[in-house]
């Protein structure tokens, strides 16, 4: 099998082999993710909210009530994880949580002290998101958000496809 290469910008290597583990796709992206969310979490420090509370309350904003189980399939977030960053949300009043019908289903809402504190972070947001697209640009952040995307898909597939290899090898064994 033939190593697919690409052109690097580190001047001491040219070249890098996609096949190595030290080339890997989630590593690299683990390590942008936590350089930005530092930044992000730096930007909305005076709000006290992180940059993953901030997008909660955003998506909140935009969907209006809605039950955790459909928040966590919405933003990719296992409903465990997603429970926990809401628990400071909820003591702080920035959204409410309820009982449906179904006592099993929690719905939430963003409140109105959640709506305040969504558009006073949002300045802050912003300075940082716009400071970003102007060292990045604003091709390579459209660019890199459309890659994250078909990376995203492509993720799916090859977890599909390496599920099938694995039953496959399962039964010829």
């Amino acid at each position: 099998a033939s190593h697919a290469r690409i052109h690097m910008n580190d001047p001491s290597s040219s070249t890098i082999d996609l096949l190595h583990p030290s080339a890997c796709l989630c590593t690299a992206l683990r390590r942008a993710s936590r350089h930005l969310s530092a930044a992000y979490d730096q930007a909305l420090a005076d709000t006290g909210l992180t940059n993953s509370q901030f997008n909660l309350l955003v998506k909140l904003g935009e969907c209006g009530p809605v039950s955790i189980k459909t928040l966590a399939a919405a933003i990719s977030i296992d409903r465990t994880t997603l429970s926990r960053t809401l628990v400071p949300l909820i003591s702080r009043k920035l959204i409410s949580e309820r009982s449906g019908d179904d006592r099993r289903v929690k719905w939430i809402a963003l409140t109105p002290r959640g709506k305040t504190a969504l558009a006073r972070a949002e300045a802050g947001w912003l300075v940082m998101q716009r400071a970003t697209i102007e060292v990045f640009g604003a091709e390579a952040a459209a660019s890199l958000l459309a890659s994250l995307a078909e990376l995203s898909s492509a993720v799916d597939a090859a977890g599909n496809s390496a599920h099938q290899a694995r039953e496959n090898w399962k039964s010829a064994s």
